[in-house]
């Protein structure tokens, strides 16, 4: 998936593939602000304009902390010019037509952006009457025949994976209580050395502890458990490293029996007394499935198998 970097680049591709889209062998397809539409063309033409884009941020439920995605919506006026004014539109309702039926026979197209297939959803949409109003002002003619055309896609802002690096540039810029990240992957070894790595960086010691010496079937006593281990760590500053929590934020079954000793605990609840902590938490999981976790973590480290 093409990047935040490649907006520009995505922009003007998509302009060109629906240029050459809406283009007929009964008129010349231009991408041209209103006023110029006309400028050196000669018979009818057909241009494209694109008047408005947004970009909105969004991130699913599965992807780690740093995969931001970002879903384009661009909008677009097409008009449909005669060849003279002799034309009365008879002329270019080819060419109007032709168009629409393009627009409406291609709902995803394929765009080449940095060497990458970008799927484009497009479609034909209304236009606001005040958006409407304002392109005819800015058109130096008429524009008897248009309509809106509307194409979305998605960008990825993250640009490359999170590192340990990232971790302790956050912590120096960025301190706050209840620092939430997460180190994915069955590496427990590196885990652990990455997380010492990182309370090393910071100057400050790491306290490494199970699930099973704080989480219990009481919330309560999970709590207090909590409380008193935040209390020891904001005391010397260190870096709690919730060890091999798989059993809690890892893959689960959706059925609860004996065998799974967390089925009752809540892991949303869990997070937000783990948001009051003093410092850093490094949650180290083989294969982080909880989406809260995920959407809470501030970073996302992947340890893979050498």
């Amino acid at each position: 998936m093409p990047t935040l970097t490649d907006y520009g680049r995505s922009l003007a591709a998509v302009t060109e593939t629906l240029r050459r889209l809406i283009a007929s062998p009964d008129a010349v397809a231009t991408a041209r602000p209103p006023d110029a539409a006309r400028l050196g063309v000669v018979g009818a033409s057909v241009n494209l304009f694109l008047y408005r884009d947004s970009l909105v941020s969004y991130r699913n439920g599965s992807d780690p902390a740093s995969a931001r995605h970002l879903a384009a919506d661009l909008r677009y006026l097409v008009s449909c010019h005669a060849a003279d004014d002799a034309d009365a539109d008879s002329a270019s309702l080819i060419p109007y037509g032709d168009a629409q039926a393009a627009i409406a026979a291609s709902p995803v197209l394929t765009v080449q952006v940095a060497g990458t297939g970008m799927p484009v959803q497009v479609m034909m949409s209304l236009i606001p009457p005040d958006e409407l109003a304002s392109l005819w002002l800015a058109s130096a003619a008429p524009m008897r025949l248009s309509f809106g055309v509307r194409a979305n896609f998605s960008l990825e802002t993250r640009v490359r994976p999170d590192t340990v690096r990232d971790v302790v540039a956050q912590a120096q810029t960025h301190a706050r209580a209840g620092q939430l990240v997460v180190f994915s992957g069955t590496d427990a070894a590196a885990q652990a050395e990455a997380a010492e790595a990182v309370a090393r960086e910071l100057g400050q010691p790491i306290v490494r502890i199970g699930l099973d010496r704080i989480v219990s079937d009481f919330i309560g006593e999970t709590e207090q458990n909590l409380k008193r281990l935040f209390d020891s760590a904001e005391n010397s500053g260190a870096v709690l490293l919730l060890d091999e929590a798989d059993e809690l934020f890892g893959r689960r079954t959706g059925v609860r029996d004996a065998h799974d000793r967390y089925a009752d605990v809540e892991t949303a609840h869990l997070l937000d007394v783990l948001a009051t902590a003093p410092g850093i938490v490094i949650v180290a999981v083989a294969d982080p499935r909880d989406s809260e976790l995920l959407r809470r973590a501030t970073a996302t480290v992947h340890f893979p198998d050498e």
